[in-house]
């Protein structure tokens, strides 16, 4: 168990030195919290909803969220 929690310490670690871009493909209702719990974590999010956008975030973030909870078209083509 100490193994594991000393692993978990060192990834936290790394993660706020590396500060990753982290997209975000999520409803409205929780961006917020979403948002709140990656820069709590030592990361940066963006919250990028535009068909514009989508494809540039997908070259530039480092890790993508997808929060199928609250649907629509739109967010269903951009997560595809």
């Amino acid at each position: 168990m100490k193994d594991i929690a000393n692993q978990a310490k060192q990834d936290f670690i790394k993660l706020k030195e590396s500060k990753p871009l982290i997209h975000h493909i999520t409803n409205f209702v929780v961006m917020n919290e979403t948002a709140n719990i990656t820069l709590a974590a030592g990361a940066l999010p963006v919250m990028a909803h535009a068909n514009e956008e989508v494809e540039e975030m997908g070259t530039m973030a480092r890790a993508l969220v997808l929060n199928i909870g609250t649907l629509w078209p739109q967010l269903i083509d951009n997560m595809i």
